[in-house]
């Protein structure tokens, strides 16, 4: 008789029951010393060399160059650990030309926190020199998501309140984009915080290849790092239903804390 080990396959975990997983990388898990692999980080203020991506996708951040690494803070949300950005140089990367290009649209979540009230624009995450999309964190205190299909096109900004984030809090974000209706709505901590109807219809499959970059927008030799410790980021494709973001949105709130 064949006998079955109940324990040999993990349920699902929240972010895997909902399709179209994409991206998925968690502070508290994960993290290596080495590109390639090496040995786990586990002590505060070590050098984050691998971001590895729990999606299945494979698609691992990381950075080479030890100067420009996050570092990983222990115990600092909800008992959590959470991975720092120096907003001087640091920046962590996987070459992907896949994540955003030639969607129908994306839905994208970020735990992070703004360390200091900064005094020019930064970029919590960007995909591309063309920009295919981006989170930006403003000197008024805002964030908020940007898109563009092609160099050639013009750049699609969602508009929101001046200061809706606050310094040295960590808070809840979520872009989603239905290319579809050039749909755009973006929340804050689960409430719908600003959405217009002016974003761009679906990326050209002509789109150039391009970097994923959380930590800073990093092109042409110009760096604009941001200030910030990040505690999950997630990327699915497809503009979510409310439930599944609901749902999603339930499970970081529980997981950290929020």
């Amino acid at each position: 008789m064949l006998l079955i080990n109940p324990y040999r396959f993990a349920a699902p975990e929240v972010p895997q029951t909902i399709a179209g997983l994409q991206l998925w990388l968690d502070a508290t898990t994960g993290l290596y010393d080495a590109t390639s692999g090496g040995s786990l980080v586990t002590t505060d203020s070590a050098a984050v060399a691998r971001w590895e991506d729990r999606s299945g996708n494979a698609r691992h951040f990381t950075q080479s160059t030890l100067n420009n690494r996050p570092v990983l803070k222990t115990s600092q949300l909800n008992g959590k650990n959470i991975v720092s950005f120096d907003g001087t140089n640091d920046a962590i990367a996987n070459a992907s030309s896949t994540l955003f290009r030639n969607v129908s649209g994306y839905t994208v979540f970020v735990v992070r926190k703004q360390k200091s009230t900064i005094s020019s624009n930064k970029t919590v995450f960007t995909n591309g020199s063309t920009i295919r999309f981006d989170m930006l964190q403003s000197a008024t205190n805002k964030i908020y998501p940007r898109s563009r299909r092609l160099s050639t096109d013009g750049l699609a900004t969602l508009t929101v309140a001046n200061n809706n984030t606050t310094p040295n809090n960590f808070e809840m974000f979520c872009a989603l984009v239905d290319h579809s209706v050039t749909t755009c709505k973006f929340y804050k901590n689960g409430t719908l915080n600003a959405s217009n109807t002016n974003f761009l219809t679906t990326g050209n499959t002509n789109d150039v290849s391009y970097n994923s970059v959380l930590g800073a927008f990093v092109t042409n030799g110009s760096t604009s790092p941001a200030d910030i410790d990040v505690a999950e980021f997630l990327v699915y494709h497809g503009a979510l239903s409310d439930t599944d973001r609901g749902t999603i949105e339930s499970y970081l709130t529980t997981k950290w804390g929020l």
